[in-house]
């Protein structure tokens, strides 16, 4: 019977939105399909309706992979939206090491981006920054990972959120982030040490020193190095608005979950916050602070030829499950330092604060260092003799780790 409802278009297909995260019982022989489901409104009650269109390439497609989304956290001019660019470059790539892997852009969008990263981002050109929006406005990202060593196949569904929503905890409207609440989420926590270091990173760097060119030509005083305007918060603070997030869905949570007895609420609400709080922590930028990392982690980062071995057709390895065992054994070993280097040599900026509140709250995370350039030399987006700026070929470290670590985290959801 199934079968024949399938060939006369009869029945439906249970398939999860992508943006609102709820189950559509979508009929077979629909195509542009939108969600119905609502989506909750900052009193924490049911609000408009979610009226995302389904890609059909989704919904042909789902069943086949497991669903993965991803929530990114984090301050403007921290490297979010850079990160999340070489890393679906690098995605795009991994054939080259995992032989039964393959790569789909699912919508349109998508399929515009890869063509973008291919032409621009590995040049140096940097993506604008990201517009601050609300939930029906911001673009979903996805991606089908097929055939993947040690995970299978996942739906990565990504929207990558301004970091004006992060700013404070007023800012943060939690409504706007069905995947900051998800069980099945696993949240990426971006933050750039140098930023709060008051180092220059990116453009700030770029036009620096095109002032200090200047100067120099014209035979003025060369300007004092200024201070990035990062300079002075904490890494703590950012958590402390992560945290605050959280309570203010947790008593939401336990108002739209009255029914029941009270211990059954408070078992179920407690199970649903064990189950989310899950932070895979992103140092970004880490080739600005190379000079103030132990050896053992400036060594980890440096030595990393991931990107030279996915784009150098002559390079044969093979990231077989033997291998992906004993990177992730050491991922844990690395996670372990950063920890500690936080907590002892990084008090100037709030990560020995950083530490103790994740334990304390019972946040379970996983810490990485990234360096999504190589370098800090990008372009500035502007024409020089009617040509396009250029930056430098980008040369990324260890940027795989956070996404291994999502992955790791989703292979025990439920």
């Amino acid at each position: 019977m199934s079968f024949m409802k399938n060939v006369f278009g009869g029945g439906t297909k249970a398939v999860r939105c992508p943006r609102c995260l709820n189950i559509n019982q979508i009929p077979n022989n629909r195509t542009n399909y939108v969600c119905d489901k609502r989506l909750i409104d900052q009193h924490g009650t049911e609000g408009d309706v979610c009226g995302y269109m389904f890609p059909d390439l989704y919904v042909q497609h789902y069943g086949e992979a497991e669903h993965a989304p991803i929530q990114v956290f984090g301050w403007t001019s921290h490297g979010k939206t850079v990160y999340l660019h070489v890393l679906r470059r690098m995605l795009m790539e991994l054939g080259q090491v995992w032989s039964n892997y393959k790569y789909t852009a699912i919508s349109d969008g998508d399929v515009e981006l890869s063509r973008w990263l291919r032409k621009e981002m590995e040049n140096g050109v940097m993506p604008p920054a990201t517009q601050w929006m609300q939930l029906r406005e911001n673009y979903i990202y996805i991606m089908q990972l097929d055939n993947m060593v040690r995970w299978h196949s996942r739906f990565l569904m990504v929207m990558d959120h301004a970091g004006e929503h992060f700013e404070t905890q007023a800012d943060l409207e939690v409504h706007h982030m069905p995947y900051l609440t998800n069980k099945n989420t696993a949240t990426l926590m971006v933050v750039s040490i140098p930023r709060l270091r008051g180092t220059l990173i990116g453009k700030e760097a770029a036009e620096y020193r095109q002032l200090e060119l200047q100067s120099i030509k014209q035979d003025l005083e060369v300007p004092a190095l200024p201070r990035g305007e990062h300079f002075g918060r904490s890494m703590d603070e950012l958590l402390t608005n992560y945290i605050q997030a959280m309570i203010t869905y947790d008593k939401q949570e336990a108002v739209r979950n009255q029914g029941g007895g009270l211990l059954q609420r408070g078992k179920q609400i407690y199970d649903k916050i064990r189950q989310r709080r899950k932070l895979v922590v992103v140092l970004t930028m880490a080739d600005a602070m190379i000079q103030d990392l132990p050896p053992r982690l400036s060594d980890y980062l440096v030595n990393d030829d991931t990107w030279d071995i996915l784009f150098d057709r002559r390079y044969t390895e093979a990231f077989d499950s033997t291998y992906m065992e004993k990177y992730m054994a050491r991922m844990r070993k690395v996670s372990d330092a950063i920890r500690d280097w936080l907590w002892h040599d990084m008090r100037d900026i709030g990560g020995d604060q950083f530490v103790k509140s994740l334990e304390s709250q019972n946040i379970e995370a996983r810490f990485t260092l990234v360096s999504s350039l190589g370098h800090n030399e990008v372009s500035l987006r502007e024409e020089i003799h009617g040509q396009p700026s250029r930056g430098m070929k980008v040369a990324p470290k260890r940027v795989l780790d956070p996404f291994f670590w999502l992955l790791e985290y989703q292979k025990f959801s439920i």
